[in-house]
């Protein structure tokens, strides 16, 4: 006698295989995600290492001087004067002024001197003096930071005015350390930042963030 054997699936065993593979691809998907997350946070934080030495270049040859930046939108964006940003003095001391660019920032201009060209903002609020014409009237020296290794140089960020509206897009303020929701959180519920005496690390807004200055 001839019998028919069927050498395919049943629906259900094709329905199975379906719902075990998304089970499976469900269990997976953070791990890949987190893999993901971690590998940007690496690459930015060596990022931010190249600019603190370039940093540090800077202050050598300026006999001590820090950056002060120009945040004005109308004068350094609307006209193109990067250069007098924080970020643009360090250009010249960088190979590549893409080290600006963190992997985790997907709304970058890519083009120096662009509306944000840069993922990593300058601590003015720090560094600069607010009582000139702009706030980059007055440069501080090394000599006048307390403690190098607290002092907060540069940072994820994303303001292109250098900060002076909104609040979920600055790394560190002081109200962030009462509502965590204020701070960014561009690297596993964190940002990266460099500071003066040349480590990074991240920090994660809220009550147990610890830092001598702020930026805003």
């Amino acid at each position: 006698m001839r019998t028919n054997t069927s050498l395919g699936f049943t629906l259900i065993e094709l329905l199975v295989v379906i719902a075990v593979i998304g089970i499976l691809a469900s269990l997976l998907m953070p791990t890949v995600l987190n893999a993901m997350s971690s590998g940007q946070s690496a690459r930015c934080k060596s990022n931010l290492r190249q600019i603190g030495a370039a940093l540090v270049n800077y202050i050598r040859e300026f006999n001590g001087l820090l950056p002060a930046s120009d945040d004005s939108e109308a004068r350094v964006i609307d006209q193109g004067q990067w250069w007098r940003t924080a970020q643009g003095m360090m250009v010249p001391y960088l190979r590549d002024f893409h080290v600006f660019e963190c992997p985790a920032d997907m709304n970058l201009a890519h083009e120096l001197g662009g509306r944000r060209w840069w993922s990593y903002g300058w601590n003015s609020n720090y560094y600069n003096n607010d009582t000139g014409s702009w706030r980059g009237t007055y440069h501080r020296t090394i000599g006048d930071v307390k403690n190098s290794v607290t002092a907060l140089t540069f940072l994820d960020h994303t303001e292109a005015d250098g900060g002076v509206d909104g609040n979920s897009d600055r790394p560190y303020m002081p109200a962030a350390l009462t509502n965590p929701n204020l701070g960014m959180q561009r690297h596993n519920g964190g940002f990266n930042a460099l500071f003066l005496d040349g480590h990074v690390d991240q920090l994660k807004p809220g009550p147990d963030t610890n830092a001598e200055n702020f930026e805003w």
